[in-house]
């Protein structure tokens, strides 16, 4: 099999640089040189939308930034009548896209530009269209293909789905299993690692094997997992955590997150940060309940109190977690006892007289806590300060542990496991895993998408401005010459 192009940006050696590295016409591009230089890539491009083999394909011409679904020669020469075996229409999404998309494809009679197509004459034709700057066609609320046909006749038509990320592992486990030549493994290395420097968001992240030390990778796997064993999609800034209070209606605690390091991977929960939550947590026994999941050291479960102090939207940054010398029964008992009144605003005169020793007495905080005491307090300004009784949640697998769950596809499995034996021990929802949830609307990672490049606008509206402008400053002169 071989692929033909009459395109001249389809060649490596043609310069391509009136767009920025971070622009996704610049992947799409990457990705056609790779379909058109590499069979095997083509084959599980087939593959990955539900298409024949290479071998039973006639052979495959590909082309660029195209707006003919038909080579335009052949279209003139039959005075715009062709025929054609099948149509797919496939668009090319983050792993955010919602998935719903109409199976049909719409005929439309506007002018289009295809990202990339691949034509198997006379059998099949491939549409290619990255909708990474999300920008797409919707009609009754799903999203659609308007496809301008040019007078093309196809005896089947279809949409199809396919995430960037899913066509990349493809190609990335084509070099794992070293079926490729030495040219070929290094033109698709060469176009993961571009996309790992400009799009990380789009990369396959399969497993933490894969995944290697790279923070960024890391970052994006774990993303993955807490999405997948929660079926919330994590939030876009900060640590990977997602919301339980929002997405289930949690009221004990907010938020679960996951952190790795070259030892273990832990998951934290951190019930009772505010007051509303710490009323929940500390009711009907819910706290004593959670200290009973403490291993105490000889497991993976630790319980253990973090009282702090903030003001109302403090950032963890300027809180003070106090050194507890409680363990997490005792403190869960005192919290929900007497000890409770104490909780709330505070007053920064009475910080220093009661309420300090008073911590240092009934064991919440450390004679070492004060210097960070005294420098937070220099920040309060006139705002009250609040003491809050939370308590710190976490699970841990060693990395060898989580590296070894994650190959063998079970680890989205413990952690799901792991979140709602919290869960139902605070008797709240429990969350469910993306398989099972199926109508969790993820939004954009942090990583911002790139956007495609606009159009100029014109000038047209500033020059009628201008004529405008100019009629009623002639009939104010001549209002005034009248008098």
């Amino acid at each position: 099999m071989q692929s033909f192009t009459s395109n001249p940006r389809l060649s490596v050696f043609e310069p391509y640089t009136d767009l920025a590295r971070g622009h996704e016409d610049q992947l799409t591009r990457a990705a056609m040189i790779v379909l058109r230089l590499v069979p095997l890539a083509r084959e599980t491009l087939l593959r990955e939308i539900g298409e024949r083999s290479l071998s039973q394909l006639p052979d495959c011409t590909v082309d660029l930034q195209a707006s003919h679904v038909v080579d335009p020669v052949e279209a003139g020469a039959a005075n715009g009548r062709v025929q054609r075996g099948r149509l797919v229409s496939v668009f090319l999404t983050p792993d955010f896209e919602p998935p719903r998309i109409e199976e049909e494809i719409v005929d439309t009679d506007r002018g289009q530009r295809f990202d990339g197509v691949l034509r198997f004459d006379p059998e099949l034709v491939v549409l290619l269209e990255s909708k990474v700057c999300r920008r797409w066609a919707r009609r009754n609320g799903h999203r659609v293909a308007e496809v301008n046909l040019g007078g093309v006749e196809f005896a089947e038509r279809r949409t199809c789905l396919l995430r960037w990320h899913d066509l990349l592992e493809s190609w990335w486990r084509l070099v794992e299993i070293g079926v490729l030549s030495p040219t070929e493994q290094l033109l698709i290395g060469d176009l993961l690692g571009y996309a790992h420097q400009d799009f990380a968001e789009l990369l396959p992240f399969g497993s933490l094997r894969r995944v290697g030390e790279d923070p960024t990778r890391r970052k994006w796997r774990l993303r993955s997992v807490l999405r997948e064993a929660t079926g919330i999609q994590p939030e876009r800034v900060g640590p990977v955590h997602v919301r339980l209070d929002t997405a289930l209606g949690a009221r004990s605690l907010q938020r679960a997150a996951l952190e790795i390091d070259d030892r273990a991977l832990t998951l934290h929960l951190w019930p009772g940060e505010l007051k509303p939550q710490a009323q929940a947590l500390y009711t009907a026994g819910r706290a004593e309940r959670l200290a009973e999941l403490d291993d105490a050291g000889e497991g993976p479960w630790r319980v253990a109190p973090q009282p702090l102090l903030g003001f109302r939207n403090a950032p963890q940054r300027v809180r003070v977690y106090l050194t507890c010398t409680l363990d997490a029964t005792t403190y869960a008992r005192r919290w929900q006892g007497e000890d409770w009144v104490r909780v709330g605003a505070h007053h920064r005169e009475k910080i220093a007289p009661e309420l300090w020793p008073w911590l240092l007495e009934r064991g919440y905080a450390s004679p070492e806590d004060e210097p960070r005491l005294e420098r937070f307090v220099q920040t309060l300004g006139r705002r009250a300060l609040h003491l809050r009784p939370s308590i710190h949640v976490s699970r841990t697998w060693s990395f060898a542990e989580a590296e070894a769950l994650d190959e063998a596809g079970l680890l989205v499995g413990e952690i799901h496991a792991a979140i709602n034996r919290v869960l139902a021990v605070l008797d709240e929802p429990l969350v469910q895993t993306l398989a099972a949830s199926g109508s969790a609307e993820p939004i954009p990672p942090a990583v911002p998408a790139p956007t495609k490049r606009t159009r100029r606008p014109s000038k047209k509206p500033r020059a009628r401005a201008r004529a405008v402008a100019s009629k009623k400053t002639a009939a104010t002169t001549r209002a005034v010459a009248s008098r």
